[in-house]
């Protein structure tokens, strides 16, 4: 998020996942001392397999994730097809 914080003004950011309360409160407390204010609407947990929209995101990222796999056959086929609605990508060693 720190990468692209100009696109940010009031998102409002839905996590795959659950972790304890303990967990939650400091990735909150974390991403709103990390942003700048007024970056961050709300943050929530939310089970992928309850939320279509983190299930469509979590298979984004499974695509994306898959064609940076060289042994898997046309790995980059997905990503192809996704890459006109990708804004940025970033690639870490």
């Amino acid at each position: 998020m720190q990468r692209n914080v100009d696109a940010l003004s009031g998102a409002r950011i839905v996590i795959d996942g659950e972790g304890s309360r303990i967990f939650r409160s400091n990735l909150r407390a974390s991403l709103r001392q990390r942003l700048p204010a007024g970056a961050l609407k709300n943050v929530r947990f939310k089970d992928s397999r309850s939320d279509p929209l983190v299930q469509l995101a979590d298979m984004c990222a499974g695509a994306i994730a898959r064609a940076h796999k060289p042994d898997r056959t046309r790995a980059e086929r997905w990503l192809e097809a996704m890459r006109p609605r990708i804004d940025d990508l970033w690639n870490f060693p």
